[in-house]
């Protein structure tokens, strides 16, 4: 029996337990709308900073040292102090 007098019944217990689950779908429903809000301007944030870190690189390394090093291998025999020397006999 309840405070007022009357038993609770199945059918009450039902209704109740529906209610409350309409209650607690309705906010994982809000809770998954405001995570994804902030998981899309993670991924912005994210983005923004693959981009800069690309800008930075490029500004550091420019193209490929690799490449330019190919083109003219005497300076880069120079450039490490190697000099081509005769032998004196």
């Amino acid at each position: 029996m309840t405070s007022n007098g009357r038993s609770t019944t199945t059918r009450d217990l039902w209704k109740r337990t529906r209610v409350r689950e309409q209650e607690l779908l309705a906010t994982i429903a809000l809770m998954k709308k405001d995570n994804k809000a902030e998981v899309d301007q993670l991924k912005a944030i994210i983005k923004e900073r693959d981009s800069q870190l690309s800008h930075m690189k490029h500004m550091v390394f420019g193209r490929s040292t690799e490449k330019k090093n190919r083109s003219k291998p005497s300076q880069e025999k120079q450039s490490k102090g190697h000099i081509k020397r005769t032998p004196i006999f």
